[in-house]
């Protein structure tokens, strides 16, 4: 168990508090292991000379993150995921959500908006928007041509102060461990009272909390965990307000895989009770989390922020 004085040499990512405790650790081989089994990804340059993962508790915003923070991927780590063809998707849950928060004639960037998928839906609903990403094979632009900025947020806001009436970046904050310089620089660019769009995995969702195998759960592609709660928080470090958070319910494609996530968490929790459980309902399996799935909560949550005058 690391001790109090580690902790407090370290900042939360999110709020700056010192006031970090330690959750746990986890040995290195373990996410090396995870990787090469479950992705055939070799990541153990990341954890060079790093035995112990730490998994570190803000207990002023409720964030919880990786330790330490050199494990965070960099640009070549993506660039061996996007040829996964499940990684940059067509359609997403939040791709909707976000879409429902603009209107026609607005003004929007996206941030980490990888081969364009969402910048193309939101130009075809008469939005003007461009993207932002640091990938090193993306185009410039996107198939309808919309302008793709090879910039981190940071320096492109340097040029762009209330500019835009929404920035929107889904699934890129659990990525970072930048979060503080992330966000204040969006909220720079954006016009007073404009919107900030932010998607990021439900860390609650039994689908992610339970699967042992999601390794892009964890570092280097992962930095971050955020609970609704700590998703929520977010308005109360920083000049916006919360204007809705929404949860992804379970999806069809995901039902199976729910079932087998939490009866696998269930056998080893109840030993031979949860076996005999699993026996009992695995005929009906699909039937029954096909009908509960609207109450279950999917991979991800979505949070719409207006931002304060002051900023």
């Amino acid at each position: 168990m690391e001790t109090k004085a580690h902790t407090n040499l370290i900042h939360c990512p999110v709020c700056v508090s010192s006031d970090v405790t330690l959750d746990t650790t986890q040995s290195s081989a373990y996410y090396i292991d995870k990787y090469k089994h479950v992705l055939n990804i070799d990541v153990s340059n990341y954890f060079t000379g790093i035995e112990q993962v730490e998994i570190l508790d803000c207990k002023t915003c409720s964030y919880r993150f990786y330790h330490p923070f050199s494990l965070q991927a960099q640009p070549e780590f993506y660039e061996n995921l996007s040829h996964n063809d499940t990684y940059y998707l067509e359609e997403k849950w939040e791709f909707e959500i976000a879409l429902s928060k603009l209107k026609k004639g607005m003004k929007v960037l996206e941030i980490g908006c990888g081969e364009g998928n969402f910048l193309e839906m939101a130009y075809n609903h008469g939005i003007f928007i461009e993207g932002l990403d640091t990938g090193k094979n993306l185009l410039t632009e996107s198939k309808s041509g919309i302008p793709i900025h090879k910039q981190v947020i940071e320096t492109f806001a340097q040029d762009h102060a209330n500019e835009f009436d929404a920035i929107v970046s889904l699934q890129v904050l659990e990525h970072l461990t930048e979060i503080q310089n992330f966000i204040n620089a969006s909220l720079y660019c954006l016009k007073p009272t404009g919107k900030l769009i932010l998607a990021v995995p439900n860390i609650e969702a039994k689908i992610l909390r339970y699967d042992e195998n999601n390794c892009l759960n964890m570092p280097p592609h992962h930095m971050g965990l955020f609970s609704p709660k700590a998703f929520g928080n977010l308005s109360k470090h920083y000049p916006m307000r919360l204007l809705s958070l929404k949860k992804e319910p379970l999806s069809i494609d995901h039902s199976k895989r729910y079932y087998r996530i939490y009866i696998t968490h269930i056998r080893k929790k109840l030993g031979i009770f949860g076996m005999a459980l699993d026996k009992i309902l695995y005929p009906i399996s699909e039937t029954m989390i096909h009908a509960l799935r609207t109450q279950l909560n999917g991979q991800s949550m979505l949070a719409e922020f207006r931002k304060n005058n002051r900023s």
